[in-house]
């Protein structure tokens, strides 16, 4: 494998964007901002003028400031033209995961510095459970050959004036995405999407979906002309011992309160205790419309909800990786590209992925052995920061010719090793 190949892969999916900037001196700085993330793996503006520029970063700087200040980058346009060059992966029966997170700035930062962000608001940082300024941020990906690839990526602010309801923001990007689709794969959603408003949208649009509930909710069983809490039901269906569920997987049908359609309930009793407290662990309580008439069926759903985790993997990558949290720019619509930027680097980064043969897979997580992953696709971006770093160490060279980049790229390649 030749890096000269994947250089010219990074080029022409690059190029698919490029019609959106008619103005030749912006084509080129979304460009090397593109570049300069994937070989640094950093995402402030000094840093990526440092890897460009041999001599004087400061004026390229500013040209990056000045292109990500503007008012007329057409950033919905890229999402929209994403979502659909992407919308291929997505098969009749794919997960589609979508979750919420945030970018919180660091506590220790001062509250005039904080304010100096366009419409920074309080968020709820889920690491530490704790209430943070920063800004919410929603992402969709689909798991596509085992691995996860990004479909949406936004950013928003609570402070916006657009602002209506987090609801909103949500049914939005799910119709964004199933339209995109055309309703192919199924949706799956943690429990703090239980909510009516998107569960009634769900069954009402005819979405297929997985979303894990809450023990709240009450719901229409059997022939019993009144509701049933989720412990009433599973103290049906459950089979009890000593007071306490005998582990493993059950299912029956329920109807939600204000609606007919059936819908498949299935309780997961888990075996293992937690770590800390030695206790049981909570049951997994997950509602679907995909008919479920089998234990084995049930095993699927579980199967499906359970991959769900590869969104949170894909959050610790931005920000232990790419350090989304550290980033410097101001306003709101400058974030805003250069997270869209990101987004397009890792799906680039699972496409180039998937295409390489068992051989050079092996060659490649050899030179990442000290780099631990949870998406093999990662180990690929790994390895252009560690290429990065060896060319930032050769200032004399010119950085992108490709005759360079073969040479550093064989000789690791050859060494194996980076020492």
């Amino acid at each position: 494998m030749e890096f000269t190949s994947i250089h010219k892969n990074l080029s022409k999916e690059l190029s698919y964007y490029q019609h959106y900037f008619s103005d030749k001196r912006l084509k080129r700085s979304f460009f090397e901002i593109f570049k300069a993330l994937i070989f640094t793996g950093k995402i402030t503006i000094s840093n990526l003028a440092r890897f460009m520029a041999d001599k004087n970063p400061h004026y390229v700087a500013k040209r990056y400031y000045r292109f990500l200040s503007r008012d007329d980058l057409p950033i919905k346009k890229i999402w929209k033209h994403f979502l659909e060059l992407e919308s291929y992966k997505v098969h009749e029966d794919a997960e589609i995961i979508y979750d919420l997170s945030d970018i919180s700035k660091d506590h220790r930062d001062k509250l005039d510095h904080l304010f100096s962000y366009e419409k920074i608001c309080k968020v709820h940082d889920g690491s530490e459970n704790a209430i943070k300024f920063g800004y919410p941020i929603r992402c969709a990906g689909v798991v596509h050959k085992e691995q996860f690839s990004p479909l949406l990526f936004r950013i928003s602010s609570y402070e916006d004036e657009s602002f209506v309801s987090e609801n909103e923001w949500i049914l939005n990007d799910i119709d964004d995405i199933m339209s995109a689709c055309n309703k192919r794969g199924k949706l799956i959603l943690d429990r703090g999407f239980d909510r009516s408003v998107i569960l009634n949208h769900l069954i009402s649009k005819k979405y297929k979906f997985i979303l894990r509930m809450q023990k709240l909710r009450h719901y229409r069983w059997g022939d019993k002309d009144r509701s049933f809490s989720v412990e009433e039901i599973q103290r049906h269906i459950v089979p009890y011992k000593n007071n306490k569920p005998i582990s493993g997987l059950y299912y029956t049908q329920v109807f939600l309160t204000n609606s007919t359609d059936p819908l498949s309930f299935i309780i997961v009793i888990p075996k293992r205790k937690t770590k800390k407290t030695n206790r049981m662990k909570e049951p997994l309580y997950l509602l679907t419309n995909k008919g479920v008439k089998s234990k084995n069926g049930a095993s699927k759903i579980l199967h499906s909800y359970l991959k769900r985790w590869k969104i949170e993997n894909y959050f610790q990558m931005l920000k232990s990786k790419f350090e989304i949290e550290n980033i410097r720019v101001r306003k709101i619509k400058s974030i805003e590209m250069l997270l869209t930027i990101i987004m397009i680097a890792t799906s680039i980064a699972h496409d180039l992925y998937i295409k390489l043969n068992k051989k050079d897979i092996k060659k490649i997580e050899r030179l990442n052995q000290s780099f631990s992953y949870k998406e093999k696709s990662y180990i690929l971006l790994n390895l252009f920061r560690q290429i990065g770093i060896i060319l930032m160490a050769k200032r004399k060279e010119n950085l992108f010719h490709n005759y360079k980049y073969n040479v550093v790229f064989n000789k690791l390649f050859q060494q194996g090793t980076y020492g």
